[in-house]
């Protein structure tokens, strides 16, 4: 009865955010902004205040379902259309989601916020509720295949499904870097599986246990009323014969759908176990992938493991774009007992190409970095000279060894790649000189000497 004013203020809400990100002109979202620097979407896109919106519509939306569904006569062939109409607006107005957002970026007080909010779902939650009641009626042909045990069961662990995927992805591109180099074709299903299973998880010990205790929290009304009753009048729209099945095979699925989800469906302690079991066998492969050996150029001999590796790299060497050709995970500079250095290079192909570039090694003093001047010493070299093809994101490893007399008294390795007129590509990052086209790496120290390396300037 009071819907209104909740709609108004969770809108409110989106509102006055908005007007916030613009007051304190909060810049837009750049990869090299500190991260806790405020931004834009901080505060209007992954704030639940901003979001609350939605969550209210969904509220609202099964309000007028509720209404509706009893009264709604539609044969199989108009519940189809009309399901079929719903999806198609969804995707259009996914697809008209930019254009349909850019208008508010001249209007003062919404602006670039107001864009983001627009474009990041306040544009399309209106289709997609409208979606969500059309499929609620279970007229057509789409929702009817929904509604088999594993479309029930995904829906069930969607929530889940919403809390998790981030967090894997994120795991995934920070903490298991060697995964890049294999194809989507093995990383997408595996991302997948540990998603869907750590959700069914989560949703079976965590999701369903604590929504029992929070609603047995309050005492159930007599009459399966979904609305306040009075003994001075009869319950007002009690749920339809449709709603009551719905309801029912959903609380106990066991009884109507008799499959191999049907237990999954409602879960007790053996499939927890089994849970367990697989999330723990899909963590186990992603190490083993992770730590699986890299081949390495040339020789086409494997060698250590691409974790092991890194671990021995310099900090400032480690993903480092040379051009648009190749990624630089690391360089590794170990200092030999006769005084040589032996460099190690941690290679990954951006897209299929050919290894006959030129690896620019030059030996630097602290007086020699930044002068545009041929280097004393360099140790240039090949990368492939068989000139190998790789494909995209494959992985390998160069090493070369600096003999004594060609490091000492040198205080920095100059790495560059020559491109096809001679010239060293663009470097993304790192302490770096000539325009930004050579990487600065600091000698170790040799024995007896200094412990602490030279500092390369940025």
């Amino acid at each position: 009865r009071t819907w209104w004013w909740k709609m108004a203020l969770a809108l409110g809400c989106a509102l006055g955010l908005i007007a916030l990100a613009v007051h304190l002109q909060l810049p837009d979202y750049l990869p090299s902004r500190p991260r806790q620097e405020p931004i834009i979407s901080g505060l209007v896109y992954v704030n639940p205040l901003a979001r609350v919106f939605e969550f209210t519509l969904g509220m609202f939306t099964a309000m007028v379902w509720k209404k509706l569904e009893p009264r709604l006569r539609l044969d199989r062939v108009m519940g189809t259309l009309l399901e079929m109409l719903a999806v198609g607006l969804v995707v259009l107005n996914m697809a008209l989601s930019e254009r349909l957002s850019l208008p508010v970026l001249h209007i003062h007080w919404l602006g670039l916020p107001g864009y983001e909010w627009l474009h990041g779902g306040g544009v399309v939650c209106i289709s997609f509720a409208l979606l969500v009641f059309v499929m609620a009626l279970e007229r057509g042909w789409i929702s009817h295949a929904l509604s088999a045990p594993l479309g029930v069961l995904l829906g069930e662990i969607s929530f889940s499904v919403y809390l998790t995927h981030q967090v894997l992805q994120r795991t995934y591109a920070w903490k298991f870097s060697a995964l890049k180099s294999l194809p989507l074709w093995i990383v997408f299903p595996l991302y997948a599986a540990l998603v869907l299973m750590t959700s069914h998880l989560i949703w079976s010990a965590v999701e369903r246990p604590f929504r029992t205790a929070i609603i047995n929290l309050w005492p159930r009304r007599r009459g399966d009323s979904d609305r306040p009753t009075s003994s001075s009048r009869p319950t007002a729209n009690p749920p339809g014969p449709r709603t009551r099945e719905l309801q029912a095979s959903l609380e106990t699925p066991g009884a109507r759908m008799r499959s191999f989800f049907a237990e999954w469906l409602n879960p007790g302690l053996r499939v927890v176990l089994v849970d367990l079991l697989v999330i723990g066998c899909l963590w186990a492969l992603v190490v083993a992938l992770e730590h699986r050996p890299v081949w390495r150029a040339s020789t086409g001999q494997t060698v250590a493991s691409l974790s092991t590796l890194l671990d021995q790299t310099l900090p400032a060497s480690r993903g480092v774009v040379f051009g648009n050709d190749l990624l630089l995970h690391g360089a590794a500079l170990q200092r030999q007992a006769d005084g040589g250095v032996e460099m190690t290079l941690v290679w990954e192909s951006l897209h299929q190409v050919r290894l006959n570039d030129h690896v620019a090694v030059h030996l630097l003093t602290r007086a020699d970095v930044g002068k545009v001047a041929p280097p004393q010493r360099q140790a240039d070299y090949v990368q492939d000279a068989q000139k190998s093809w790789v494909h995209e994101h494959q992985l390998w490893t160069e090493k070369t060894r600096l003999p004594p007399n060609m490091v000492q008294g040198m205080d920095f390795v100059g790495l560059g790649i020559s491109d096809d007129r001679g010239g060293l590509v663009d470097i993304s990052k790192g302490p770096r000189d000539w325009d930004n086209r050579r990487l600065l790496l600091p000698l170790p120290p040799a024995a007896g000497a200094s412990t602490q390396p030279a500092t390369a300037p940025r």
